[in-house]
């Protein structure tokens, strides 16, 4: 459908000060259906808490009424050209239904919005903006959903569409992204506050490994771009910890709860829903903590504050040479650069005409989109944030969706080097890989991500202790640091490798992520090259033998092996059962002793399906 129509109607609709229209006579009909509809609430809440961000207005009680669907009901209404009228009274049961939220002030309401309306002949513009007065919100406190699946015009009727509405405080959503064919075309020309993830990329989504890929990828463009994002339609654990995992900022669904019609059923928070299936463990935990250590602090300005305020505000603090801006909810709208002020500053009359409304719409004018992250994010995506956007002055950082501060370049190197020197404490000082701490940290994650397909490997020495009796401490440390150069030289680096201690090592692998590793051909490469490395330890004798004499842990003498190493590999299937550190060490143990009696010196254990 074309609005191109209606490009000249569609202006600032804060310009209108009338009532709100009233019923036409030809109306009547519409004016008796709304009557007895009504809307249920769904929350929408944060991924990293679960307090409630927002609820999306959901119509309700069409059925008896003869439509199959919602789209039915406004598709008569659209063909009765009364949808312009019917809208804005069902708009208006939605804001009514949302303000008997007793935490309403700092939720947003989302709300479905059919931009067919601008084509009817009795539309009225600014009737948005008066029903939120009216019952005393505000207008950065209602997001109107859109989708492809009406045409709205040209891309840039569309771009002027969207713009115009974001410049009165009113955000945009792109609902049922991933559902058709002209997504990414919309998201383009578009530029939504928020992007909603259709239930197709979410349904299965911990079993299907193309959907994880496209919906991560796409998460951190949204990073980038300052889009939030909102996975759509969560109804099981799995699929709710692996979008948790992800990054995804907000999450509505079913597991969190269905929507109601009765708003006392609806609560603040739904923080035993997220956090008993996504924990935050402790390695984000320590990333989150030195972040918070070096975030600056920079006080953001109010969207509502006028231009003289900004221009104080510069002029106070000359520390930075722009100035984060947030809505009602101190939410981060992006940043003002002082520069975009200064063709008015110095020009006649510049500071008269900075301060009228009608000419630069205030603050919203001189905005610029900036990426914004939480403040849980592991520093490696906020890296690839900074890698991805150059010309960015940094990245803002929200905790539950409110401004928290901001990281700039020099800031993150900051991090960076004091991460460096937290790693280094935890290396194994003897073979220079990651120590038990670094191991359990990745072990804790990829058995916490049930969705995940992984492999873990546990390497250690056949008859070690005889084998340092017999050559001595030197050369048993000499093997070790042997195998651990073989490790490095032959493993491929998105394969993490630890060293337990003594003559124990750890290989772990999410195969989710780099499926062309196969885990076990690594292991058997890396046991092949450290036999053949240690063979001048023998004699020649005892080289052709494949055996050595010593004396063995009793005291006895002994025929011993040359020396190798045995692998125990965890394969975690993705859907699996939660399983306990017992369970784990048990399964552990048992396919460590089949390893060591195997020809192969290798043993997989699965679990999982």
């Amino acid at each position: 459908m074309d609005l191109r129509a209606s490009e000249n109607t569609a202006g600032p609709e804060h310009n209108y000060r009338g009532p709100i229209p009233d019923a036409a006579a030809g109306f009547s009909r519409w004016r008796h259906l709304i009557k007895q509809l009504d809307f249920a609430l769904q929350p929408i809440v944060h991924a990293s808490t679960g307090s409630l961000y927002g609820v999306e207005a959901l119509v309700r009680g069409f059925g008896p009424l003869g439509f199959e669907t919602p789209k039915d009901l406004f598709d008569a209404a659209y063909h009765d050209n009364a949808l312009f009228f019917a809208d804005i009274r069902l708009r208006e049961l939605a804001i009514a239904k949302f303000k008997q939220l007793p935490f309403h002030q700092k939720l947003i309401l989302f709300y479905n919005y059919d931009p067919r309306i601008l084509q009817m002949p009795d539309y009225r513009p600014g009737v948005t903006e008066r029903l939120m007065t009216n019952f005393d919100l505000s207008c950065d406190q209602i997001c109107f959903e859109i989708n492809e699946k009406y045409e709205i015009g040209s891309n840039a009727v569309l771009n002027a569409f969207v713009k115009n509405l974001q410049s009165r405080g009113i955000k945009i959503a792109l609902d049922d992204f991933g559902a058709g064919y002209a997504g990414f075309e919309l998201f383009y020309h578009s530029e939504p506050n928020v992007l909603k993830f259709d239930r197709f990329l979410i349904s299965n989504i911990e079993s299907d490994a193309r959907k994880r890929n496209l919906c991560s990828h796409i998460v951190n463009l949204c990073k980038v771009q300052g889009v939030t994002t909102i996975a759509e339609g969560v109804e099981t654990e799995a699929e709710l910890q692996v979008c948790c995992r992800m990054g995804f900022d907000l999450i509505q669904g079913f597991i969190v709860e269905r929507p109601q019609t009765d708003v006392r059923l609806l609560r603040g928070s739904y923080a035993e829903t997220i956090q008993k299936q996504a924990p935050l463990h402790q390695r984000q935990e320590e990333d989150a903590e030195l972040l918070k250590r070096s975030i600056l602090r920079i006080e953001p300005i109010d969207v509502t504050a006028d231009v003289r305020s900004l221009l104080d505000m510069f002029h106070d603090q000359v520390t930075y040479n722009f100035l984060p801006v947030v809505d009602s909810n101190r939410y981060p709208l992006g940043i003002i650069h002082e520069r975009d002020l200064k063709k008015y500053i110095y020009s006649p009359f510049g500071r008269e005409l900075l301060a009228n409304k009608s000419v630069t719409h205030g603050l919203r004018s001189f905005i610029t989109r900036n990426p914004v992250t939480d403040v849980n994010t592991p520093q490696e995506k906020i890296l690839e944030i900074f890698i991805n956007n150059p010309e960015s002055e940094g990245v803002i950082f929200v905790k539950d969706m409110q401004y928290f501060g901001f990281l700039n370049a020099k800031s993150l190197l900051s991090v960076i080097n004091e991460k460096q020197i937290a790693a280094a404490r935890d290396t194994n000082p003897l073979s220079g890989l990651p120590g038990n701490r670094l191991i359990h940290a990745f072990a804790d994650n990829l058995l916490g991500d049930l969705a995940a397909h992984g492999f873990m490997a546990y390497m250690d020495f056949d008859h070690f202790k005889p084998f340092n009796d017999h050559f001595g401490f030197r050369q048993g440390d000499r093997a070790i640091t042997i195998f651990a150069r073989i490790l490095r030289e032959v493993v491929p680096s998105e394969v993490f490798v630890g060293h337990i201690g003594g003559d124990d090592f750890f290989l772990g692998l999410n195969a989710s992520l780099h499926q062309q590793i196969n885990l076990q051909s690594v292991t058997d490469a890396v046991r092949l090259q450290f036999e053949a490395e240690l063979l001048p330890f023998f004699s020649h004798e005892e080289r052709v033998k494949k055996t050595y004499k010593t004396i063995d842990r009793s005291g006895e003498a002994a025929e011993l092996p040359l020396l190798t190493v045995s692998t125990a590999i965890i394969e975690l299937k993705p859907g699996r059962q939660t399983a306990d550190a017992d369970q784990m060490s048990m399964l552990l143990a048992q396919t460590k002793k089949t390893a060591k009696h195997s020809p192969e010196k290798m043993a997989v254990a699965v679990v999982g399906l």
